[in-house]
């Protein structure tokens, strides 16, 4: 039986931050009973039409790597009573379609959430995402 295929996003940058430190955790905990990777998405740039295409290679190369995972978990901290930005603009570029024939690679994809927020942000942060992840969602 193949493993599930479980891409964490870290919502910070920082190499020692408390999210990437629980991801690393679950990671720990799941052992090898699934696929556990760390998207690296600090080279991706700021979401930009006018670079959008052709595709910058880091977008296609983090589009990719989430297209081919089973599921998503998000492990994000709050900044100023939100996700922070290197997320959205990461979010931004996953949720615009990859061409006219190809629809954005997070459509339909399972996902989880986990981070150090308030209740009051982490809905907000689930209710952005939920919208994102929506089948008809451009």
């Amino acid at each position: 039986m193949e493993k599930i295929k479980i891409l964490a996003i870290v919502g910070s940058l920082r190499k020692e931050s408390y999210n990437r430190q629980l991801a690393l955790a679950a990671k720990e905990i799941l052992g090898d009973r699934v696929d556990f990777s760390i998207l690296d998405y600090q080279d991706v740039p700021f979401m930009n039409e006018d670079i959008e295409f052709p595709t910058p290679e880091a977008v296609k190369r983090v589009r990719e790597e989430v297209k081919t995972a089973d599921g998503i978990w998000f492990f994000t901290p709050e900044y100023n009573h939100f996700f922070p930005g290197v997320l959205k603009n990461l979010i931004d570029w996953l949720s615009r379609p990859v061409s006219d024939k190809e629809p954005q690679v997070l459509a339909g994809k399972p996902a989880a959430i986990s981070g150090t927020f308030l209740e009051r942000q982490a809905n907000a942060f689930i209710d952005f995402i939920k919208k994102r992840m929506d089948k008809k969602c451009n």
